[in-house]
C-alpha cells in the first residue's frame, strides 16, 4: 500500500434480521404507549373514575413522550446504545407488570409516567441503531421499516389489547403486554454488531 493511500473504510454489512428485531421491539414499545386506549371502559369501571379521567392516562403519557424523548436522549447520550435499548425494554416490561397490580388510578398514572419517561428513549435509539446495522444505501428503507412497528402496534396490538381486556380484564392485558416485551429480548440473541455499540443519539 502506498504511503499516501488511505485505508478503505469498512462499511457495515446489511443485517435485515436485526432490523426486523428492532421493528419487533418497537412494536412492543408502542403497545405499552397505546394500551390505555383499548381499555378505557374497563379502567373507568374498575378504578371508579370517569372515562374522561381514564383517558388522561393517554394525554399525560403523550405529553411525557413529547417532553421526555429529546430530553432523555440528550441525558443518556454517553451510554452505549445496546445497553440503553435493553435497559429501556426492561423498564417497559417492569412498568407493565407493575401496572397490572396498580391498586388505584393514581398509582397507575404514576407508574405509567415513570415507564414512559424511560420508554421515550426507545424511538430515537431505535432509529439510530437502524442506521448503523445496514449499509448506507439501505438506511432510509430500514429506518422506515423499523418505524412500521408503530403501525403494527395500532393495527394489531391495540385490537388485541381490547379483546383481552374485554374477556379477561385490563390487568390481564397489562400482564400480556409485559410478557410480550420480555419475549422481545430473545429476538436479538447475538446482540448488536460492533457498529451499533456506539453511544446513544444526541
Amino acid at each position: 500500500m502506498h504511503l499516501h493511500e488511505k485505508p478503505a473504510i469498512r462499511q457495515p454489512r446489511s443485517s435485515p434480521f436485526r432490523a426486523h428485531c428492532v421493528n419487533v421491539r418497537k412494536s412492543r414499545d408502542r403497545c405499552s404507549v397505546l394500551a390505555p386506549a383499548g381499555m378505557l371502559i374497563e379502567l373507568s369501571s374498575d378504578l371508579g373514575v370517569s372515562v374522561h379521567t381514564a383517558g388522561l392516562l393517554i394525554t399525560f403519557g403523550a405529553v411525557m413522550l413529547c417532553v421526555g424523548s429529546p430530553l432523555t436522549a440528550w441525558l443518556t447520550s454517553w451510554i452505549e446504545r445496546r445497553s440503553l435499548l435493553t435497559a429501556t425494554l426492561a423498564v417497559l416490561a417492569l412498568g407493565n407488570f407493575a401496572s397490572a397490580f396498580a391498586p388505584d388510578y393514581a398509582s397507575l398514572l404514576i407508574i405509567r409516567l415513570i415507564m414512559l419517561a424511560v420508554g421515550a428513549l426507545y424511538t430515537p435509539q431505535a432509529a439510530g441503531t437502524a442506521a448503523l446495522i445496514v449499509s448506507p444505501e439501505k438506511r432510509g428503507g430500514t429506518i422506515a421499516y423499523v418505524f412500521l412497528g408503530w403501525s403494527l402496534a395500532a393495527a394489531v396490538g391495540l385490537p388485541l389489547i381490547t379483546f383481552i381486556t374485554s374477556r379477561y380484564g385490563w390487568r390481564a392485558a397489562y400482564g400480556g403486554i409485559a410478557s410480550s416485551v420480555l419475549s422481545a429480548f430473545s429476538c436479538w440473541p447475538g446482540g448488536c454488531r460492533p457498529d451499533c455499540s456506539a453511544r446513544g443519539s444526541t
